[in-house]
């Protein structure tokens, strides 16, 4: 089960949900099947492109007969994304969807105390001010609504990432991420915290490591590209492969040791009336 899975928990009760910063529509997906066919689902993305991506999945889904995505759809939905040909915006009746382009930290679209659940996959820990983000979740959550917020989790069990950005300061390249991307899972207890400074409830949260499948070098050339290596160099880009194999071989072959992502997550409640 992975983690968008694990972290929704029980939605099929919620009659109006929102997901924040939701990129591509891997979780829309994912929530379209959980929720009840009445409930609403908003989902909000401050990339229009990302949102068009989204939009074209939720569109997949309502002239699928069986309502079910292939990989290769989901693949070719994120293909060949002009924001100037498309609007990213749209409203799907037939699947009570709507997409709207919205900042998590002061969202214009979605009205106060309006939500039964909030979900948020891999957005609080890249925005400038993750607490006002935090208080805008309880801001838009009906009482005894919950959220559900995943965030990229400590450096030390991301040697995937890890080896990608330090790969590329080897090579001259401008680093692939910001060490602020794992503050907030390297201090969880005081992420934690604002959580229940905004005024949240039976808030739980925890780590969890999800492998990627990968079980030898020859799996890495699937990421041989964006966003992984932004160099365009062809040179430059052997170079960080082969740094990333090297770095990555030595967990498969001498460790035996999974390659994967390590998020923390987060769920709670906005108290009742």
């Amino acid at each position: 089960m992975c983690i968008r899975d694990r972290y929704m928990g029980n939605i099929s009760d919620a009659d109006s949900i929102l997901e924040t910063g939701c990129g591509c529509g891997y979780l829309g997906v994912e929530t379209l099947r959980r929720r009840k066919p009445s409930a609403t689902l908003q989902l909000t993305d401050i990339s229009e492109g990302m949102l068009i991506r989204a939009r074209r999945k939720m569109e997949l889904i309502k002239s699928s007969q069986s309502g079910i995505l292939t990989l290769h759809d989901l693949y070719a939905a994120s293909k060949d994304v002009d924001p100037s040909k498309e609007s990213p915006e749209c409203d799907i009746p037939e699947l009570n969807v709507s997409l709207r382009i919205d900042d998590n930290q002061e969202m214009k679209t979605v009205k106060s105390e309006s939500l039964d659940v909030y979900l948020s996959n891999f957005t609080l820990h890249i925005v400038p001010d993750s607490l006002k983000m935090i208080k805008e979740i309880y801001r838009v959550l009906k009482p005894g609504g919950r959220f559900g917020v995943s965030i990229t989790g400590r450096r030390v069990n991301n040697e995937f990432m890890m080896s990608f950005s330090d790969a590329a300061i080897e090579k001259g390249q401008p680093p692939l991420f910001g060490m602020k991307i794992f503050a907030l899972a390297e201090n969880i207890e005081g992420t934690r915290k604002m959580f229940e400074d905004a005024g949240f409830v039976n808030i739980q949260n925890w780590y969890e490591f999800i492998p990627f499948g990968i079980r030898s070098t020859a799996d890495l050339d699937k990421y041989m590209g964006p966003p992984w290596i932004a160099a365009t160099d062809e040179a430059v880009k052997s170079d960080i492969m082969a740094f990333v194999k090297d770095r990555l071989g030595k967990i498969i072959y001498e460790e035996h040791r999974p390659i994967g992502l390590e998020s923390a997550l987060f769920v709670g409640q906005k108290p009742a009336a």
